[in-house]
């Protein structure tokens, strides 16, 4: 930094010369502020809602039907697994219900398959009555729950 020499000293120079100090002073405030808006930007760029790189989906029954085999009655389910955010699933966990006209059955899926944004896959779940005279009830099947990484 340039420092110029004044011609007289009553304006808060010493024997003409201005002085250091006070330059220092708007040289270390001027970087201060350079860092504070550098970390302000980077702070706000940083901060990004969550949804937008989390991996979402949705699952839905597709099909389903049931069968009787070797005295033992069944449901058979096709869940649709559609990638409705923006990053890759890589695992999905869901809980799945079967409504019979005599219980309601749970069985929950845990598959690791990778899932690309906007696209789906399909699963396969099969649950076993306990009597062959069971059949799916009106409120047939449903996702109780979903979860994706």
């Amino acid at each position: 930094m340039r420092y110029f020499r004044h011609k007289s000293g009553n304006d808060g120079t010493e024997n003409g010369n201005v002085r250091k100090d006070s330059h220092r002073i708007s040289a270390t405030a001027a970087i201060h502020a350079s860092l504070a808006l550098c970390t302000a930007l980077a702070i706000a760029a940083c901060h990004v809602d969550s949804a937008s790189w989390y991996p979402s989906g949705k699952a839905t029954v597709a099909a389903f039907y049931e069968y009787v085999s070797s005295g033992e009655k069944a449901c058979v389910a096709t869940i649709e697994v559609a990638n409705t955010g923006k990053s890759t699933i890589n695992s999905c966990t869901l809980s799945v219900s079967a409504t019979t006209d005599a219980r309601t059955y749970h069985q929950t899926i845990i598959r690791e398959i990778m899932i690309l944004p906007e696209k789906r896959v399909y699963l396969t779940v099969e649950i076993t009555y306990v009597s062959e005279t069971e059949t799916l009830g009106e409120s047939g099947l449903g996702i109780v729950d979903e979860y994706y990484l």
